[in-house]
């Protein structure tokens, strides 16, 4: 079992190394480490309405919706529900908005920013959708892990727990 405390540890780190994320500019992109790891994308909304969170959930497409974007992570109304969310929202702050691991965090994350609309990889798509995020900022933060190939599926638990911890609200496991 993994301990509350090393989760803790690891969500803080995904906080406080966090930069803001220009997605006409791939500055940040270009100097992440191309490492073993979890990232997790921030946002912060124009708005501070939680009606408005959900209306711009309907348009990036929300669970078993047969008609939003192929290979894109979905909308989770449920974790936009949360306290936490609604409170962070409300007070004009960074939300969880997609979390992620990769053996390569560098290019997962350039993927997730770059990938056009149209591909069949599975991702954010985020420049390709600059239409749904005008106005919202977004901030990068990652953590690496330097372990053995073969101990990659140890990350893979790692995520699930953050996931329960920072609830995002695009993407779910």
């Amino acid at each position: 079992m993994i301990e509350a405390e090393n989760i803790n540890t690891i969500v803080s780190k995904l906080h406080s190394n966090s930069q803001p994320l220009n997605l006409k500019n791939d500055y940040l992109i270009d100097n992440l480490a191309v490492a073993k790891g979890l990232y997790v994308f921030f946002a912060k909304f124009p708005f501070r309405n939680h009606k408005q969170l959900l209306q711009l959930g309907k348009k990036w497409g929300v669970l078993q919706d047969k008609n939003a974007p192929a290979n894109c992570p979905r909308f989770h109304k449920g974790n936009s529900n949360l306290k936490k969310n609604k409170k962070l929202l409300l007070e004009n702050q960074y939300i969880p908005f997609y979390l992620g691991k990769s053996e390569k965090i560098q290019e997962r994350v350039l993927c997730h920013v770059d990938t056009a609309l149209d591909k069949t990889v599975y991702a954010l798509k985020l420049r390709a959708r600059n239409n749904i995020l005008k106005n919202i900022d977004f901030k990068l933060g990652y953590v690496e892990f330097d372990i053995p190939d073969d101990s990659y599926f140890c990350i893979e638990l790692l995520e699930k727990e953050v996931r329960k911890v920072l609830r995002p609200i695009v993407g779910k496991q």
